[in-house]
């Protein structure tokens, strides 16, 4: 049930608490087939698992795999080199990527890339948690999940895409899953509030600002979750909080949207 306080604020965001989303009956995100000979994990940081062991690998063919991974199929050998090697010449950049697939061999992980004269791709049978999370991603936006647990898919989705890696190449594959990943986290939300599950709605919205504490979409979603579980107070200390992030970090102001926000809190605020 709805508190006066937030059926108020509900009402000056534009929010139906009656409004519902269709849901699916829920499908588990695996779907039970054998474990994988090899997993490359790039969401949170990188690892390559052999049979459920890590195996360490070089740095450059750290490179090479998960630019790999992020672009499934045969890819060119002068465009892998272009990219991973962009501030040599494309000499200098071919022969560096034949000296990674050549370490890879010496480190007993020819295995896990397939290449010919002309092209290289990560080999089919590698499995790769970015698939995995987009797959997942396309599902959820397509309303072919249900209800599902919010420890599961929220955890999921919200680690960044190789946190600590500064390759300027990688700036384009992590804004494309961050904004895909984003998606589904508000289609989540939706079908969270619709069935009055407040707190994974709550936890969804969380997810993204874990990401990214300045998305300010993400953070109208927070408030209205706050407002619709009654605790207005809670929304007001998140608006505080993003606008003194905001001021700091960028110098700025928040939006009108979010100032208006934050005056339908206070009086709610005063009569809770």
């Amino acid at each position: 049930m709805l508190h006066s306080a937030g059926m108020t604020v509900l009402a000056g965001l534009g929010v139906r608490p009656g409004w519902q989303v269709p849901l699916v009956e829920p499908r588990a995100i695996r779907s039970g087939e054998r474990q994988a000979e090899w997993q490359l994990r790039l969401l949170g940081g990188f690892e390559l698992t052999h049979h459920g062991s890590t195996v360490i690998a070089p740095q450059r063919p750290q490179r090479l795999l998960a630019l790999l991974s992020l672009n499934r199929g045969w890819q060119p050998r002068g465009a892998i080199a272009e990219r991973l090697w962009s501030d040599v010449d494309a000499t200098r950049a071919g022969a560096s990527l034949r000296a990674t697939l050549t370490t890879l061999r010496r480190c007993g992980l020819g295995q896990v890339v397939e290449c010919n004269r002309a092209a290289v791709r990560l080999a089919l049978d590698v499995r790769t948690d970015v698939e995995l999370a987009m797959d997942l991603c396309r599902r959820i936006q397509r309303r072919e999940l249900g209800r599902a647990s919010r420890y599961t898919e929220v955890s999921f989705l919200t680690p960044h895409l190789l946190p600590t890696w500064d390759d300027e190449w990688l700036v384009v594959e992590r804004e494309h899953y961050h904004q895909l990943s984003l998606q589904a986290l508000e289609v989540l939300w939706d079908q969270w509030t619709a069935a009055g599950d407040f707190a994974s709605a709550i936890e969804a919205s969380l997810g993204v600002l874990r990401r990214d504490p300045l998305c300010e979409p993400a953070l109208r979603a927070l408030v209205r979750g706050y407002a619709m579980d009654g605790n207005v107070g809670a929304a007001l200390v998140q608006v505080r909080r993003y606008e003194r992030l905001l001021k700091s970090e960028l110098g700025a102001e928040p939006s009108d949207m979010m100032l208006d926000i934050k005056q339908l809190l206070l009086p709610a605020r005063a009569r809770a």
